[in-house]
């Protein structure tokens, strides 16, 4: 009823296999694995999208953090990973992809043009083995960030490029 041993090289050897109308089947079949420290470690950002102070980012633009390993979703408010203009949160909603290691935050309206922005990380969330976010090991806040500005608006008026002549039911917009 112990653990096996960090580093152990465990095999593991099946042989005969009988179903519930006593057909049995003969094969051999090994399996080896080693096994390896728990995780002790909290996720930390690995990445943001967009970039920190990147500039000209459009104001329809989905926000995105990836963590090294997949976060205990469960445990993540909105007010832990969250945006925010000049300090107040902006109104977004928070989703998970790729497996619980990305953080999606999208707006719930176009962000405003040439206006900064900051991703901002911090809290008790924790990855799937129950470690806290620990974006600075060791140091005393756990905080990630990311600023950058948003682009101009997008003023220019769609524009009738294609019409087809025979039924008018097929147009391109530009």
């Amino acid at each position: 009823d112990s653990p096996w041993p960090v580093g152990a090289s465990i095999q593991v050897l099946t042989g005969t296999v009988i179903d519930l109308s006593n057909n049995f089947n003969t094969f051999i079949t090994l399996i080896t694995f080693n096994t390896v420290a728990a995780d002790t470690v909290g996720p930390v950002v690995t990445e943001s999208v967009p970039d920190d102070a990147e500039t000209g980012v459009p104001l329809h633009r989905t926000l995105r953090l990836r963590f090294d390993e997949p976060l205990d979703s469960a445990t993540v408010d909105p007010s832990e990973i969250r945006l925010e203009q000049g300090g107040s949160p902006v109104a977004a909603a928070i989703s998970f992809e790729a497996f619980d290691r990305v953080v999606v935050i999208e707006p719930t309206g176009l962000l405003s043009p040439q206006t900064d922005y900051t991703i901002v990380a911090s809290g008790d969330f924790r990855d799937t083995f129950g470690n806290v976010f620990d974006q600075i090991p060791g140091g005393a806040a756990d905080l990630f960030t990311a600023t950058f500005r948003t682009g101009d608006a997008d003023v220019t008026s769609p524009r009738v490029a294609v019409v087809d002549l025979k039924d008018f039911t097929t147009v391109q917009i530009q």
